[in-house]
């Protein structure tokens, strides 16, 4: 009960009022309290977050009952019945009604797993330049299905791909969401391989004793060499010279070729040998010069002369027979003999005249020469110099001869005279008669 004119604090139902003036006049009524429906929490209902680690999740409260408008407070201070851009997490909401009752929701706002790549698959390029590798996207998380974009040169949307050569790879991944993901994958490049071939070539001209060594990095061993003469190893030895091919295949079945050309040594050649004979009889000079070429690195000689002389040139030779050993750096050889002469002997014979008269002048010497290299030359212990000296009286006289390599030999003879002047003895027979 109460008396004042308002009254508060009242659950619903009916109340009786009576009101009384100041003349105790009386009115009487009912009066009904109503009261509204109850608040009632219908749903909250959100939509994802459609990428990992997004923000346009949404979160929606429903209510009804109580009395219109409401008001709505959310956790992240947000005041519309939806919630917006909401990441992953949870949310609670109290509603509110005009007459201040409250209800209150939570919910938890969820989204797809992080969209990942990882690869399988992966194969390396095999050998070197043969752009075999591959590799297949292999994707978790996000929203399936999935749809992939590689960058190479031509597009490719397939999980996987082949044909690559060595490098790095980029893979873009799109969820049904339209959430992308991209990753690089890496295809090594195989080691090449790399073949030197080591030539030895034979020593000689003819020989069979040069070789090839196949020396071999990269690829993958063991290595198995087939060369074109027929060897299976490494090296191939007791070779000519020529052209030589190998094939090598390495464990992963990489095939690589090489080829080397076995020089062919020179041979020595002796391309003349030049005797020059002694310049007088009985002297030791003769020379004999060998003219030789080919071979590997620098020519040597030995002569077979008592000084056994090591120039291409042998000198101060007597009379015999020379043979020259002309050798390479490769201990090569060729030989040759050359005979050493001289000139016959210069000797000189003296013919002469006698004086006819005692005290006279027309004597005469004349040198004989037999021998020797001419031309000669006279030298006399005259004035004269020809091979006959004239007008000479009674004397010794001396030559020496001088042929054209200087050689000499010297000789004389005396000119005699009467011994006495001619006398004449005249006697006079006186006749008697004339007739």
């Amino acid at each position: 009960g109460g008396n004042t004119p308002t009254i508060t604090g009242l659950a619903a139902g009916f109340y009786f009022v009576n009101v009384i003036d100041s003349n105790a006049c009386e009115a009487a009524t009912f009066v009904q309290v109503f009261e509204p429906p109850p608040l009632v929490f219908d749903s909250i209902t959100f939509k994802a977050v459609s990428c990992f680690g997004g923000n346009n999740g949404t979160a929606t409260v429903f209510v009804h009952g109580g009395m219109p408008p409401y008001t709505y407070l959310w956790n992240n201070t947000q005041t519309t019945q939806k919630a917006l851009n909401l990441i992953v997490g949870n949310y609670s909401v109290v509603v509110t009604d005009a007459g201040g009752c409250s209800v209150s929701a939570s919910v938890v706002v969820t989204s797809p797993d992080e969209l990942m790549i990882g690869f399988g698959n992966v194969v390396d390029e095999k050998c070197a330049g043969d752009c075999q590798g591959q590799a297949t996207a292999q994707v978790t998380g996000g929203v399936m299905p999935y749809s992939y974009l590689w960058s190479t040169p031509l597009p490719n949307t397939q999980p996987g791909i082949t044909g690559l050569c060595p490098g790095s790879y980029m893979v873009t991944v799109e969820d049904a969401n339209g959430c992308t993901a991209d990753e690089k994958v890496t295809i090594n490049a195989a080691v090449p391989i790399d073949i030197h071939l080591q030539a030895v070539p034979p020593a000689c001209a003819g020989d069979n004793n040069g070789s090839l060594e196949a020396v071999v990095t990269g690829g993958e061993t063991p290595y198995q060499i087939q060369w074109s003469a027929g060897g299976t190893g490494a090296i191939l030895p007791n070779i000519p010279c020529g052209n030589y091919y190998m094939t090598l295949t390495d464990n992963a079945g990489c095939v690589k070729s090489d080829s080397a050309f076995l020089p062919c040594p020179e041979p020595v050649e002796i391309l003349s040998i030049t005797a020059e004979k002694t310049s007088c009889f009985g002297t030791p000079d003769g020379q004999i010069t060998v003219e030789a070429q080919g071979g590997t690195g620098q020519l040597s000689y030995l002569w077979n002369d008592p000084n056994a002389q090591i120039d291409s040139v042998a000198t101060n030779l007597p009379v015999g027979v020379y043979t020259v050993t002309v050798s390479d750096g490769n201990g090569c050889s060729a030989t040759a003999s050359a005979g050493i002469t001289e000139p016959s002997a210069l000797t000189v014979t003296l013919s002469h005249t006698d004086v006819s008269c005692f005290n006279g002048s027309d004597g005469t010497v004349t040198a004989n020469t037999f021998g020797g290299t001419g031309p000669f030359t006279y030298t006399w212990n005259t004035p004269q110099s020809d091979q006959k000296i004239t007008d000479l009286p009674a004397g010794t006289y001396f030559v020496t001869v001088m042929d054209a390599n200087g050689c000499t030999t010297t000789a004389n003879t005396n000119i005699t005279e009467p011994a006495t002047a001619v006398e004449v003895m005249v006697t006079q027979t006186v006749f008697a008669c004339f007739g």
